[in-house]
């Protein structure tokens, strides 16, 4: 089940690149600005920021699938599996983690080497 809520949520690849690629963006420019003025450790705050962004988009994420799932029509499919409904849930809760923590390293890993560098 985890696999298939997996593949699910990887079907919109284009939103997962624009939520990873924009923070990219952003920490790069406030790093040069940073870099230039002298202000601050602001890109360590905007990296927490941005980690933290991403753990609220796995949540709303999940939410988002449990709504589909368990309050539409679809519900009566669920139910008629001989899947428990509680591994069901489990399984778009976890899919929700997995993909919202690589969003997450990516975006640290980013940062971190950008500080290193």
């Amino acid at each position: 089940m985890l696999k298939f809520y997996i593949l699910r949520s990887s079907k919109e690849i284009l939103g997962h690149l624009i939520l990873i690629l924009l923070p990219i963006l952003l920490i790069s420019i406030f790093n040069y600005v940073n870099s230039s003025y002298n202000i601050g450790a602001i890109n360590s705050v905007l990296t927490i920021g941005f980690a933290l962004t991403f753990q609220i988009y796995g949540s709303a994420l999940s939410f988002e699938t449990l709504g589909q799932d368990f309050l539409s029509p679809m519900r009566n499919r669920l139910l008629a599996t001989p899947v428990n409904p509680t591994k069901i849930v489990l399984s778009i809760l976890f899919s929700g983690i997995i993909v919202s923590f690589l969003q997450t390293f990516v975006v640290l890993i980013f940062s971190f080497a950008k500080t290193i560098l």
